[in-house]
């Protein structure tokens, strides 16, 4: 089932979110009844109204805890105004960026996340993790990244899920402007940046099985013939598995 989209206007440094409903069809009349019955549906597949709300409410919790997203300016039922962020997004940043520059970039979105995790864990607050996390959806400003776009989540998950989750499409994202012969930098930046080591550690058990030695994780990597261009995040922790322990 497809993501619901919404309109997106700019006008004036301002930019108008408008929440559609999903459309009425057997998939989502089946998560309508689910949803009625107890069982929680993704944020994502939720009525334009409750997703409004849904982004609301995270936006204003990351202002408050001073992480970077849009400023709320006004609010509808189901729309919201926010604050023009001027920046670039990190997928057309990357596409002219050096090994370097994009290695440095990498390392304070990483070191963001850390800190954000960390809170998420003390208070049991799984909205400070961004499990849209992808790079479209993140902004750099001067050495700052911005987040934008908080309409998914599954609230029946915990705190772990969620961290894992955005971690997972952040390696995702990042993993095709990796050179092949850099993942090993790329994996002393998340040692160094990132010190939830537990979260990566059951990435990699779960993507690799729960047979997880450098043998093993060796073996893997050799027997992929030819590095495909639409990565994915097997592929992704196939390579950086030799560079962690259990």
């Amino acid at each position: 089932m497809k993501r619901i989209k919404n309109h997106i206007e700019l006008k004036e440094n301002i930019i108008r979110k408008k929440y559609f409903n999903p459309s009425i069809n057997f998939y989502s009349c089946m998560k309508f009844i689910l949803h009625f019955l107890g069982f929680k549906q993704p944020v994502e597949y939720q009525t334009g109204k409750s997703r409004a709300q849904f982004e609301y409410d995270t936006l204003l919790l990351w202002n408050q805890k001073r992480f970077n997203v849009p400023k709320v300016v006004n609010r509808g039922s189901d729309y919201l105004d926010f604050e023009f962020i001027q920046g670039q997004s990190l997928d057309l940043l990357f596409q002219t960026s050096d090994q370097k520059e994009i290695s440095e970039t990498i390392g304070i979105c990483l070191k963001d996340m850390s800190k954000r995790h960390e809170i998420a864990f003390e208070e049991n607050e799984p909205r400070l993790c961004h499990v849209d996390s992808n790079l479209k959806n993140m902004i750099k400003v001067n050495q700052n990244i911005f987040h934008i776009d908080f309409e998914m989540g599954r609230i029946s998950e915990n705190v772990f899920k969620w961290a894992e989750r955005e971690l997972g499409k952040f390696l995702v994202s990042i993993y095709p402007y990796i050179h092949r012969d850099n993942i090993a930098n790329l994996a002393e930046i998340l040692k160094e940046n990132y010190a939830h080591e537990s979260i990566i550690i059951h990435l990699i058990r779960k993507k690799l099985g729960t047979k997880f030695t450098k043998l093993n994780a060796l073996k893997k990597i050799i027997s992929i013939k030819k590095y495909k261009k639409k990565s994915t995040l097997q592929e992704a922790v196939q390579n950086l598995s030799r560079y962690f322990k259990e």
